[in-house]
């Protein structure tokens, strides 16, 4: 049943919450000292092709210790890596803005965070829109725990960097927000459709890890189209096999162009150093054992042995060659070593090993930026509680389906969804990432868990909400509700 105006209650709450996520943003982001994130080397990758190049020539100035608050103009070149993401996307916009309404030489990484937290702004107030059909007290809730949630130095700092991780999260936002408005209204219809499967395109396109989430994004807009009509169906039907071709195009593009260094990465810089017996790893694999000295050497040192050319043939994906993962396989005690200690990283909002200020503003290397909620969850690290959360939605979802009504069962769908989302998340960082880049790389992971996290605590203040319902409104408001 389509979902009517919103009430004034509601319209209070999204203006609240807008206001209050906007006045984060510009404290965080736009009042010195402002807060980035440093470049670990990868700024390049979006930087080059949109015409953006370090203002800084020594390295200790330019990577790790200090955010770069301003960058040059330079002619765009393509990447030599050939790294494609939909956050260049965001990126020129931010430029266009930047010459248009600024004469400075310089680029300023403040039009980009305003683009980025533009966005955000959006995904949030649609959010919190979306929770208008449930009790005041429920949606009251929603705004409180999403703009704590993300409007936190740990989300924000990737706003003002080159990182293709913030156009993850955005993408993201925007596709869950499409999705509980159209659980609102029973439905995906109208120009939400499009609106649903280009806002999941430019997820999967933000970052290769990504690409995988087409295979739960494109049922998932088939069966909320599938109330409408026949038509509708079938244009969802039709969005959903682009979006599953886009997603499998972007994938080996990736692998063609990059899949090479993670390979590298994953064998020299965490098999190899972490092995009871290196050089009989590498024979396992098909390789020299003598190799077993350049455990720990980085690729892009000169002594590597990533232009060796038989290492590098074996790590081109499309070689034949045994993947370094299968070493995984062969040794499950390993694998299950790695996931605890990807784990480790699950809930690590603040890299370590990034700083989050600019040099000019007089804080040390590396310092970072305090966020609440980014502290409070560090006591969620580990195996335990992630586990705990997924598992524990999953079920809540699966006990409660058979007596939910028609939209209720849809919400469940989605939730259940979006734990199989940060599931796969979780396994394609810790299985196919080396250790170095797994906090970063659970960038995507900890934003689903933190969704599920609000829907969770805004589901059981629904329930309470409900029992508490006057006479006016039944009990099993609630539950059809929700």
């Amino acid at each position: 049943m389509p979902a009517g105006p919103p009430s004034r209650r509601s319209a209070l709450l999204v203006a609240g919450a807008l206001a209050a996520a906007a006045a984060a943003i510009v404290t965080i982001l736009m009042i010195p000292p402002i807060v980035g994130l440093a470049d670990n080397g990868d700024f390049d990758r979006v930087g080059t092709p949109s015409g953006l190049v370090s203002v800084h020539a020594r390295p200790e100035d330019r990577f790790y210790s200090w955010m770069q608050p301003r960058f040059a103009y330079a002619p765009r070149t393509a990447d030599l890596s050939a790294f494609r993401t939909s956050e260049t996307c965001l990126v020129e916009i931010a430029i266009a803005a930047a010459k248009l309404l600024s004469r400075a030489p310089r680029f300023d990484v403040r039009f980009l965070g305003t683009v980025h937290a533009a966005l955000l702004l959006v995904a949030l107030g649609m959010l919190v829109h979306a929770a208008g059909i449930l009790p005041a007290a429920a949606q009251a809730a929603a705004a409180v725990l999403l703009v704590f949630f993300f409007t936190d130095p740990g989300y924000l700092a990737p706003f003002q960097s080159l990182y293709s991780q913030t156009a993850s999260l955005l993408f993201l936002l925007l596709t869950a927000a499409i999705v509980a408005r159209s659980i609102g209204h029973g439905r995906l219809a109208g120009a939400w459709m499009p609106a649903y499967f280009l806002a999941a395109a430019f997820f999967v396109c933000s970052k290769p890890q990504e690409s995988i989430q087409a295979i739960l994004l494109a049922p998932l807009g088939v069966r909320l189209a599938w109330p409408g009509t026949r038509r509708a169906r079938a244009g969802a039907v039709l969005f959903a096999l682009l979006l599953s071709a886009l997603a499998w195009r972007y994938y080996r593009s990736a692998e063609a162009s990059s899949g090479w260094l993670s390979r590298y990465n994953m064998l020299f810089l965490d098999l190899l150093p972490a092995s009871p017996d290196p050089r009989r790893d590498l024979e396992e694999i098909g390789l020299d054992p003598s190799l077993a000295r350049y455990a720990g050497v980085s690729a892009w040192v000169p002594e590597s042995p990533s232009q060796f050319p038989e290492v590098r043939e074996f790590l081109e994906p499309r070689s034949g060659k045994t993947s370094p993962r299968t070493l995984y396989l062969r040794h499950p005690k390993r694998l299950a070593a790695r996931i605890v200690e990807a784990a480790q990283s699950s809930y690590l909002l603040r890299p370590r090993n990034l700083g989050n200020f600019a040099r000019e503003s007089g804080a040390p290397a590396l310092a970072r930026a305090h966020g609440a909620w980014s502290a409070s969850r560090l006591r969620f690290s580990g195996i335990v509680w992630p586990t705990v959360l997924l598992v524990g939605t999953l079920a809540a979802c699966a006990i409660t389906y058979v007596r939910a009504g028609p939209r209720s069962k849809l919400s469940r769908e989605a939730l259940a969804v979006l734990v199989a989302m940060a599931a796969g998340a979780f396994l394609v960082v810790a299985f196919g990432d080396a250790e170095l880049e797994t906090g970063r790389h659970l960038y995507a992971f900890q934003a689903m868990c933190d969704l599920i996290l609000a829907a969770d605590v805004v589901w059981i203040v629904q329930v309470l909400a409900s029992r508490r319902a006057t006479p006016l409104q039944p009990a099993g408001y609630g539950a059809r509700a929700g």
